[in-house]
């Protein structure tokens, strides 16, 4: 039985699909270990490609199967905590306002601050305590007006903070509390 060659390699590759499964695999991950930084730019440059695209898929599959993630996030409770842990070391300012959102939800203030608010707040703060002026990384939130006194849990009535200012300011208004520390106030002018 005589085949021209297109036909014998589609039966071929019908044949031995897994086996070149196998080596295209084996080959890519041998590629990826010997060029890691240029693996880790396409895969990035894919993921971001294809965002939409996924993520229309993963909704689609979360709504035939209902309970599946909420079921492997019990099934695999410590991969979900190390996930969340690195996610949340890497990106310390999203936690911050997340944190920040949360809190204002469980008082029932309302309010939300999103993370592009926060940075643009910081920048016009040139990434200082807005109380002492110095700079940090770490900068948290400080609400000028605390909310426990009644201060909207908004952009407005918040300023970079460092950590030492705002467990020092606790819940006091910023001119007692400037007078208790007998600080001039880094970011107010006049």
């Amino acid at each position: 039985m005589s085949y021209d060659k297109e036909t014998y390699m589609k039966r071929y590759r019908e044949e031995n699909r897994e086996h070149i499964n196998q080596q295209r695999r084996d080959y890519m991950k041998r590629w990826r270990e010997e060029n890691p930084e240029e693996a880790k730019s396409r895969k990035a440059t894919d993921h971001q490609k294809h965002k939409e695209k996924r993520l229309l898929k993963q909704k689609k599959y979360r709504e035939r199967n209902p309970g599946v993630m909420e079921k492997w996030k019990v099934e695999n409770k410590e991969r979900v905590l190390e996930n969340r842990r690195r996610y949340n070391n890497a990106n310390p300012d999203k936690q911050r306002v997340w944190r920040q959102n949360r809190r204002s939800r469980l008082k029932a203030n309302g309010g939300q601050i999103s993370h592009d608010e926060w940075k643009t707040k910081k920048e016009q703060y040139g990434g200082k305590c807005a109380y002492c002026g110095e700079n940090g990384d770490r900068l948290t939130m400080d609400h000028v007006t605390p909310i426990i006194s009644g201060g909207p849990p908004e952009i407005d009535n918040i300023v970079p903070a460092c950590l030492s200012c705002n467990m020092s300011k606790g819940t006091k208004l910023v001119e007692e509390w400037g007078r208790i520390r007998s600080l001039p106030i880094y970011g107010q002018s006049g």
